[in-house]
């Protein structure tokens, strides 16, 4: 073999080793870019979602703080008015009595009115009993003030940390809400469900009139829920059309390891 043949030979490995380097290199760092890009997603999220419960919980501070100056100072302040009036009944002609009584009523439903916004603000009943007893009261409230019936499905001994009940709490609050504020429903369905590939899967329907998803843009009641859905690890979906009701969808994935 003359010098010109080792030569090529040379060339041919030194070209071979040359392109395998870019490639190895070029894999490695396409592979490292990656893994930082995901990393600094991973951050963002963090940081999303860290700023959004924050939020939410600035929020729960304020209801908190509302609801216990109407329980604490208003709510008083309407019974010791009740407590007035019925005082001058007994001591007022007959001609008065009726208009005083009059009086009495009206102030009977405010203080039963004050006292459903406080338990609203502040779900009490939450904390101390769980979320199946908070939605017996809630549509209780919904039922007495509006044409709806309300009927749910969900274990009286459900398992979840405070903030997650709260947060299905406060998404059920909105979803009814809006169903009866601009779905005009009648008729809303709660439904707690264990999932085999799922934590759970946790659903709002109505029988409204629905809106075309593809046109209207989402409002601050379902922005609300996604945030709170978001907060507590869970995905958001909402199903519905013209006509055909709503059904506001969340789901908890099982964390695989």
């Amino acid at each position: 073999m003359d010098n010109k043949e080792v030569f090529v030979i040379i060339g041919i490995i030194m070209f071979f080793i040359l392109s395998t380097s870019v490639v190895i290199f070029s894999y490695f760092y396409i592979k490292r870019r990656q893994e930082h890009q995901e990393k600094l997603m991973g951050l963002q999220k963090e940081n999303e979602i860290t700023l959004l419960r924050a939020t939410l919980e600035t929020q729960e501070n304020e209801r908190e703080r509302i609801g216990a100056n109407l329980h604490d100072d208003i709510g008083p302040l309407l019974s010791s008015l009740k407590l007035y009036f019925r005082s001058e009944i007994s001591e007022s002609e007959a001609s008065k009595k009726e208009e005083l009584q009059s009086y009495i009523d009206i102030l009977d439903d405010n203080i039963e009115q004050v006292r459903d916004f406080s338990r609203e603000l502040v779900p009490s009943v939450l904390k101390k009993f769980g979320l199946e007893t908070s939605i017996q009261e809630l549509k209780r409230r919904l039922e007495k003030g509006n044409q709806v019936t309300l009927n749910y499905s969900i274990p009286a001994s459900l398992q979840l940390d405070s903030s997650e009940l709260l947060s299905l709490y406060r998404i059920t609050q909105e979803a009814c809400n809006n169903a009866l504020r601009h779905g005009k429903a009648d008729s809303i369905a709660i439904t707690y469900k264990e999932e085999k590939q799922a934590g759970y899967t946790y659903t709002i329907k109505d029988n409204g009139q629905g809106f075309d998803i593809n046109e209207d843009v989402k409002g601050l009641g379902l922005r609300n829920i996604e945030a709170r859905a978001k907060a507590i690890g869970c995905t958001f979906e909402i199903v519905t059309s013209h006509n055909n009701g709503s059904t506001v969808i969340i789901t908890k994935e099982v964390a695989h390891a």
